[in-house]
């Protein structure tokens, strides 16, 4: 998953995994916090080009979401959009809850812990069924939970994320 960082214009929010069913209804791999966080736009810009789509319709169903797009009416067109990045533009999302943060915006953010030890960057933000997990590229590679009792604290001004996590771990 390559999440745009966050000075850029555009958030992406999941990928398409291909067709789901046979009118033209896409599966998709969300990249929010909620399953169906990105349900509730009623556009979406799609691939590197970003190619502005009509959201006929889109709700959760498992851990995915599924959508139905303007313009894609059957399976094989919904089949060509496997792959495709689904992203909004910046000024669409509304600021979050203090205490929350988009996940594109933890790209890039440096990770201490509590002796000051810096453990890397956050390079992705994951779900991994339990919880959010943030992973880390550095001098090694780590996969931190995003649990309470692990993060400590997040300055999105300094872009910074105090964690309690040994360095040897």
């Amino acid at each position: 998953m390559t999440l745009e960082r966050p000075d850029g214009r555009w958030v992406e929010l999941g990928r398409v995994e291909g067709a789901w069913g046979l009118l033209g209804w896409v599966r998709i791999e969300p990249w929010t916090g909620e399953t169906g966080g990105a349900a509730g736009y009623p556009k979406w810009w799609l691939g590197a080009e970003r190619k502005e789509m009509l959201v006929e319709s889109a709700r959760a169903h498992g851990g995915k979401l599924v959508a139905k797009l303007g313009g894609v009416g059957t399976r094989d067109a919904a089949q060509a959009l496997n792959g495709e990045i689904i992203a909004v533009l910046r000024e669409m999302l509304p600021e979050p809850e203090p205490g929350r943060y988009y996940w594109a915006d933890l790209l890039g953010v440096e990770v201490v812990n509590r002796s000051g030890a810096r453990l890397g960057r956050v390079d992705r933000v994951f779900h991994n069924g339990a919880h959010e997990v943030i992973a880390l590229a550095g001098a090694r590679n780590r996969l931190l939970p995003w649990v309470q009792g692990v993060i400590e604290r997040v300055d999105p001004v300094e872009r910074r994320i105090e964690v309690d996590w040994d360095a040897d771990w």
